[in-house]
């Protein structure tokens, strides 16, 4: 069954003004100190995705934009199945990457635009940083998810305990 959720206002303007020149989407970039004991960023990088990927796809992550049309106004549906895997990437920079190139990296990926014909996020994880550092990059729409939803996921994905060695997904 189709899970319908009626938009605000708000978040109705950020679908309908959303263009080339204006994206509308929210990209938070965390910077992973890897834990003393790992010997290899891109093996860490990889088991970390690997463990996010299995965790199920929940509400708001589950749905996708539908416009007006035959059955009423705009609104965001549910989407049966979400595969997490299909929207997590993995990278690597050159090493030793700079905080500059990684910031550049992560412009040109926040330019694209989400596909409006499936869930809007993208959640990156990058490695190759100098200094056994790698980056998670978590790529939302505006109209999905809010400032104050935003503080929330990551309430839930990070934790503030060192000791925590638990992997989480954003979704």
């Amino acid at each position: 069954m189709t899970h319908v959720k009626a938009l605000s206002a708000l978040d109705l303007a950020f679908f309908v003004l959303e263009s080339r020149e204006r994206m509308s989407t929210v990209g938070p970039l965390a910077i992973l100190k890897l834990p003393a004991r790992t010997r290899s960023a891109a093996s860490f990088a990889d088991r970390l995705l690997r463990a996010m990927q299995v965790e199920p796809v929940g509400t708001p992550f589950d749905m996708r934009y539908r416009g007006p049309g035959l059955h009423g106004l705009p609104r965001l549906e549910s989407v049966t199945g979400v595969d997490a895997a299909a929207h997590c990437h993995r990278h690597s920079l050159p090493a030793p990457g700079t905080d500059a190139q990684l910031f550049e990296f992560v412009c040109r990926l926040h330019e694209r635009r989400l596909d409006r014909s499936r869930p809007h996020w993208e959640l990156h994880v990058v490695d190759g940083l100098a200094g056994r550092r790698i980056a998670v990059y978590f790529k939302v729409h505006h109209g999905l998810l809010d400032g104050r939803g935003l503080v929330e996921v990551f309430r839930r994905w990070f934790s503030a305990d060192p000791a925590d060695r638990s992997v989480r997904a954003p979704w």
